[in-house]
């Protein structure tokens, strides 16, 4: 529906609002599955029919109890145009208290509806395990099996902050370690390269582990108290992200 004036824009605009209202609330409790446009707009409009029905009804009822409107006033705010015009603030005051009429309704149907669901934190698994969950003085050290089969290990600086998989990277600084395929052998990554940057799309399993601070040279090196040619334990897979 395209709105053919600036009447029926605004009031196309307050009677969808109560959809966009649930929508928004049921996001908080939720995950948002995909859906297609047709789907996701007929499910806010009637959704918003619905509540600014009973919403327009609660208005007129109160309009016709507290004697502000009866019938005849009515009548003729649907056929008569100089009517309309003569009192446009009046059906604007009427439209905006049905709207908000709705969007309460519609919020005290959803919050009702997920009340026993918590709220959903929409944070990416990278960030739970390597800040989250990191305690304050440490640092995230990780081990980075990537699709070739190669192993990184290394102190992760950065990563992108991101719940989508795609496009996303991560940077690992010394002490660096590789591993290739197939080899318990690991060696020491140079010290002139003092950042790896890995994508995101590459890496096939992500395990972290939190390590103290002070314990990690800023050199080439393992932890403090082992040999620089010898690997920090290795992370269990259980905690692969």
């Amino acid at each position: 529906m395209i709105p053919s004036s600036i009447a029926t824009l605004v009031a196309f605009v307050l009677l969808i609002a109560p959809g966009l209202v649930a929508d928004l609330e049921a996001g908080r409790h939720r995950a948002g599955a995909k859906e297609t446009t047709f789907r996701e707009l007929s499910r806010t409009v009637l959704f918003s029919l619905g509540c600014s029905g009973a919403a327009a009804l609660i208005v007129v009822l109160s309009l016709i109890l507290f004697r502000v409107a009866g019938p005849a006033q009515f009548h003729q705010v649907v056929t008569d145009a100089a009517y309309r015009t003569e009192h446009a603030l009046g059906i604007l005051g009427a439209l905006l208290a049905t709207s908000v009429a709705g969007c309460v309704m519609a919020w005290a149907i959803q919050r009702l509806r997920y009340r026993k669901i918590p709220l959903l934190q929409q944070i990416s698994a990278w960030r739970q395990v390597m800040r989250e969950d990191i305690a304050k003085g440490q640092d995230p050290y990780a081990r980075v099996r990537l699709s070739s089969g190669y192993s990184y290990y290394g102190v992760v600086v950065w990563y992108t902050d991101s719940i989508e998989a795609d496009g996303r990277e991560l940077v690992l600084t010394q002490p660096m370690y590789i591993q290739a395929p197939d080899s318990i052998e690991v060696q020491s990554v140079p010290a002139e390269w003092p950042q790896l940057v890995l994508r995101g799309n590459d890496i096939q399993a992500l395990f972290v582990r939190a390590v103290p601070r002070s314990a990690v040279t800023p050199a080439i090196g393992a932890p403090q108290g082992e040999a620089s040619s010898s690997l920090p334990q290795q992370p269990k897979d259980e905690g692969a992200a």
